[in-house]
């Protein structure tokens, strides 16, 4: 199946209309709007998606209507004209080795979201909200939270997971079954007193493990 550009107007008409009950309240809380071109640039994939790689994103705002599985990296940083922001959105589950957001990317998962290696979620001014289960190996989300509907599952981690409609965050806050200091050990990075979540992109697409 292949990616089909639309209409920002068809867009949204498919969000309004289609998905679960709480992804549509959970959108609602975002301005999701920007400036033309960029938010003019849609692309729509009417139906699942199997593939062995996702590494770009089709469009300024994409939208996946059905489970996204993927053997490798998903990686949402727009290539291209735009350099960051937009929607990817996903009508589904989400199976996958790696799951990179972007910087000011609205990220939402219409089911839940398992990344056996890991998950990036780091990039400032983004937010990534799954209405179901989050599991990963590894979740790097310094200053940057993930908001789950169901349960929050990561061994390690620099970083944490709050549930939707939380009151409190540091009374809620879901944290990595391991602890900071541990969990950086883990990775195969010199320096970690702050990581930029593209040195983990460096390594993957230079070849190299993540951990050691």
């Amino acid at each position: 199946m292949v990616f089909e550009k639309v209409t920002r107007a068809v867009f949204d008409e498919l969000l309004a209309n289609d998905g679960s009950a709480r992804f549509r309240r959970e959108l609602a809380r975002y301005d999701l709007g920007s400036d033309p071109p960029a938010r003019d640039d849609c692309a729509v994939l009417r139906g699942p998606l199997a593939a062995s790689d996702f590494v770009d994103v089709p469009a300024f705002n994409t939208l996946v209507m059905g489970d996204l599985t993927v053997d490798g990296l998903v990686d949402l940083g727009n290539a291209g004209a735009f350099d960051e922001g937009g929607m990817f959105v996903v009508l589904g589950n989400v199976a996958c080795t790696v799951f990179s957001t972007g910087f000011a990317k609205g990220t939402f998962i219409d089911g839940n979201l398992e990344a056996d290696s890991l998950i990036l979620n780091a990039f400032d001014d983004s937010a990534l909200v799954v209405m179901g289960n989050l599991r990963t190996y590894f979740f790097y989300g310094r200053d940057i939270w993930a908001e789950v509907g169901g349960k929050a599952e990561m061994h390690y981690g620099d970083g944490y997971c709050l549930p939707i409609g939380y009151t409190s965050a540091g009374a809620e806050a879901i944290e990595p079954l391991h602890d900071r200091a541990t969990s950086l050990r883990r990775l195969n990075l010199d320096n970690t007193d702050y990581i930029e979540p593209h040195r983990f992109l460096d390594l993957i697409s230079s070849g190299r493990p993540v951990f050691k």
